[in-house]
């Protein structure tokens, strides 16, 4: 009997040492992830990049949190991070100058690395990033709207997106943060169907001659919103209180259609839904993927 007492001690001991071992081990590794935050902004003033660093900082797991200026500076990270997030920012996205080049060549390199290597690289594409990201892509028309989009508006799931890890996660009907005077429409499906890539979301009915594509899956680890998914309540509610928008937003769309924009801001099911489920989840997902390819066998 205290043999067996003392055998059963030493196996728990050793089940005990294995998680411990093993929960220092993942604290190692997830602390060690790193970010890289592309801000194309082009020095105009915005919050958006603000916003990104602010969430990137709710995760102790990535130790290093950078931030490039891209059209400007035409500073680029290079391969040493795990996820990449590509922000928001103005003008034409067929503006593609200098930086266009290097920043093409970080997705090539980007592309080249996730074909040959289990510790996968993940990138976010927000807005203006994402028209960008299309026209490398070739997935469809990046054209000018009719009528610039500004404010809080439904967005509508695709059939595809019913199966995504990540946007299966919203209602078919879901609110966005939508600022635009440039959209992707006519999305090239022969394109689409030899990358293995989705269109995820779809705009609500316009004035358009067509709904525009508002978030598309390029890869396993490469997915892009038109749609800002950092707004939060607080500055989207800031966004409609200032003068100068608001006027703007009743002259084009109407005091009611203005006035149902601010009151529903904090709603639960409207853009704060969005924005607690849709980048968080992502970065929860390349922290579990991250994870996962650390500690499997080779």
């Amino acid at each position: 009997m205290p043999g067996s007492f003392a055998k059963t001690a030493l196996f728990l001991h050793g089940l005990l040492s294995g998680s411990l071992i093993f929960s220092q081990l993942r604290t190692m590794l997830e602390q060690n992830l790193r970010v890289a935050i592309l801000d194309m902004n082009n020095l105009v003033a915005n919050r958006g990049v603000g916003y990104i660093q602010k969430m990137m900082a709710q995760y102790p797991q990535f130790g290093t949190i950078d931030t490039f200026e891209v059209r400007t500076a035409q500073e680029l990270p290079d391969l040493s991070y795990d996820l990449y997030i590509s922000s928001g920012g103005p003008g034409s996205p067929w503006e593609l100058e200098g930086w266009s080049v290097d920043y093409f060549k970080l997705i090539d390199q980007l592309r080249a690395h996730n074909a040959k290597d289990n510790h996968k690289k993940y990138v976010f594409f927000i807005c203006h990033s994402f028209q960008v990201a299309c026209i490398y892509f070739h997935v469809g028309q990046v054209v000018p709207r009719m009528h610039e989009s500004f404010g809080i508006w439904p967005c509508y799931l695709t059939d595809a997106a019913l199966f995504d890890p990540l946007f299966r996660l919203l209602p078919q009907e879901f609110y966005i943060a939508d600022f635009r005077k440039y959209q992707v429409v006519s999305p090239n499906q022969d394109v689409l169907a030899a990358m293995g890539a989705e269109v995820l979301a779809i705009e609500q009915l316009t004035k358009e001659p067509e709904r525009a594509v508002m978030a598309i899956r390029f890869s396993n680890e490469m997915v892009g919103t038109q749609f800002h998914p950092e707004a939060d309540e607080v500055g989207m509610e800031d966004y409609l209180l200032n003068d100068e928008r608001r006027l703007k937003i009743i002259e084009v769309f109407g005091e009611t259609c203005y006035n149902n924009m601010l009151h529903q801001v904090y709603a639960p099911d409207r853009i704060g839904h969005t924005y607690r489920t849709l980048l968080p989840n992502f970065i929860r997902q390349v922290i579990q993927n991250h994870m996962h390819a650390a500690v499997a066998v080779p």
